[in-house]
């Protein structure tokens, strides 16, 4: 006789590979591969059918439609109705009219007088910039800086009551003449234009 007591103590035996529930039984594997390998070629033929295979080259060829050159009318002429062009026939001779806009011209920000800044003398003409011995337009004059001409500055600014301009005490690079002008003749020069 067997004693229940042991029976129930009896180890179990250990579980079978098929037991695990991640086990695949092997026809779903194949089925698996099959709808795989299916969607591979479905995907295949389908490029294969929308322009898969290699064109033979051939040189392209260019085709231009026109209308015949009875149709075209010569001396067409605009229709105007309310302001607008409606009915207008094309010409050969087609040309652009009507209003433009003004070309844009980029110019750099001005720069403001400063010590140690080159100037260029303008809008003086044939009078020419006085140079003058102390700010102010009733001091002596020490020279005459013509049209065009550079200048150095090397003090400034002086404000004068009695005459409202703003003056700079400027130098002259070739004879090296100094002397005090009015900064509205007076147009600052880029930073890369050597002096003289």
């Amino acid at each position: 006789m067997t004693d229940p007591q042991r029976l129930s103590e009896a180890p179990l035996p250990p579980p079978t590979f098929r037991a695990s529930p991640f086990f695949l039984p092997l026809w779903s594997l194949l089925l698996m591969l099959l709808c795989v390998g299916a969607v591979v070629f479905a995907g295949v033929a389908a490029l294969y059918a929308v322009g898969g295979r290699v064109p033979a080259i051939s040189t392209p060829q260019v085709q231009i439609a026109t209308a015949p050159p009875e149709r075209l009318q010569t001396d067409a002429t605009p229709l105007a109705v309310s302001g607008f062009l409606q009915g207008a026939v094309p010409s050969p001779n087609f040309v652009l009219s009507g209003p433009t806009l003004a070309p844009v011209y980029l110019t750099p920000t001005p720069d403001v007088i400063s010590l140690g800044r080159t100037v260029l003398v303008v809008n003086v003409g044939e009078s020419g910039l006085n140079v003058r011995q102390t700010p102010g337009i009733n001091s002596e004059l020490l020279f005459t800086a013509r049209e065009n001409s550079l200048l150095q500055v090397i003090d400034g600014p002086r404000a004068t009551e009695n005459d409202g301009f703003t003056w700079w005490q400027v130098r002259d690079p070739f004879t090296q003449q100094a002397g005090w002008a009015v900064d509205i003749y007076m147009q600052v020069q880029p930073l890369g234009v050597p002096t003289p």
